[in-house]
């Protein structure tokens, strides 16, 4: 008896084990067992730093005065892809042009410094064909380079005449060069010749700080007149002032670029008003505002760039800046990486230009200090 009574209780408790692993060893009291949050999978954007350099030991980020040009800063940026494949950064600062070996961004290295004169403060470049156009303020020309010989020479070939202290900003758009005066009046070449630019017209009206051209529509940022200036450039004899922002006395009207379709304006001032404008120009003749994007910092903007829904933006002592526009009406912070070291003092230090034309995608960034930055960017 006792056997079957102990075989009995074995019995039991194995069954009672049994039930017990099968129910996943609950209490009932206690409740299923926790699950686990579902893993995020949307996508993040993000920027990845592949390299930094400082080609000119002399450049300090401190602003000449006076004519002086001990120390000095970065400014513009460019880009350039030899016919070898070979990937260049070209960065202007207080001492001239700096031409920057980029296809290895984690081991970058200066071949070429052409020294110029004047641009302590203010240079600014762009490439067209195999040819870099320099100019400046501050005592300087403006200045064409023939880059097909990188990296063992970068010769300078012509200066653009009268063109002395005159390009305080340039674009190129299609086959014309716009030299920017930010005092009254844009330049417009035709480069049939590239060494040898024929000038075209010369536009008056606005203050043209920088302008940037998409088809026959041109905007012109006009500065402390407070405004963007759309114009129809279709016929050069005759252009046709098509319309402008609403005048804003705060701000600083200073660069600004022109989606694709050529309905939405993105406007960049460099008062710490307003930072980013976004306009509805579908009627060029009525621009629209639908929104503003500022950082949280106290931090000025400079300069931006505009690419597949993401507007990339030199924000000086915030560095490089994306903003998500795929909603112009609701612009959203999607990534930042820092190039200025310091805390900010809402100075004109840092991030100066951006600039996205390397087939590789390669981002290329000025910071007034640390010279030249490059990026990776995307969705992961």
């Amino acid at each position: 008896m006792f056997r079957t009574q102990r075989f009995s209780l074995i019995l039991s408790l194995t069954i009672c084990l049994l039930m017990l692993a099968c129910s996943g060893g609950n209490n009932p009291e206690e409740g299923p067992d926790p699950v686990d949050p579902p893993i995020d999978t949307t996508p993040v954007f993000k920027l990845t730093q592949l390299g930094q350099i400082s080609p000119r030991p002399e450049i300090d980020g401190n602003l000449p005065s006076n004519g002086n040009t001990s120390g000095g800063i970065y400014q513009g940026v460019s880009a350039y892809l030899a016919a070898d494949g070979k990937e260049y950064g070209l960065i202007t600062s207080s001492v001239g042009l700096s031409i920057v070996d980029v296809s290895d961004p984690a081991n970058m290295m200066e071949v070429q410094l052409v020294e110029l004169d004047g641009g302590a403060v203010h240079r600014d470049v762009e490439v067209y064909q195999n040819y870099a156009y320099v100019g400046g303020q501050e005592g300087s020309t403006t200045s064409i380079l023939d880059l097909s010989g990188l990296p063992n020479a970068a010769p300078i070939v012509n200066i653009i005449t009268p063109s002395l202290d005159f390009s305080h900003t340039l674009n190129i758009a299609g086959d014309l060069l716009y030299l920017n005066s930010a005092r009254g009046e844009c330049r417009v070449y035709e480069l049939s010749n590239p060494t040898n630019p024929g000038l075209l017209k010369v536009l008056t009206g606005g203050d043209c700080h920088d302008s940037f051209v998409r088809g026959n529509l041109m905007v012109s940022a006009d500065g402390w007149l407070g405004v963007y200036t759309l114009i129809d450039i279709s016929d050069l004899d005759n252009p046709v002032v098509l319309g402008a922002t609403t005048y804003n006395e705060d701000i600083y009207a200073h660069s600004a670029w022109i989606s694709e379709d050529s309905t939405t304006l993105y406007a960049f001032e460099e008062a710490n008003s307003l930072d980013v404008m976004i306009y509805d120009i579908t009627d060029p003749s009525n621009p629209t505002l639908l929104s503003t994007f500022q950082m949280p910092e106290n931090t000025l903007l400079h300069n931006g760039a505009l690419r597949d829904g993401y507007l990339f933006l030199a924000y000086y002592e915030s560095g490089l800046v994306v903003v998500d526009v795929h909603d112009p009406a609701n612009p959203v912070l999607a990534a930042q990486a820092l190039t200025w070291s310091a805390a900010p003092t809402g100075y004109f230090n840092g991030g100066w230009n951006v600039n996205l034309s390397l087939p590789s995608g390669k981002i290329l960034v000025s910071d007034t200090k640390s010279g030249l930055f490059v990026f990776r960017a995307g969705v992961e």
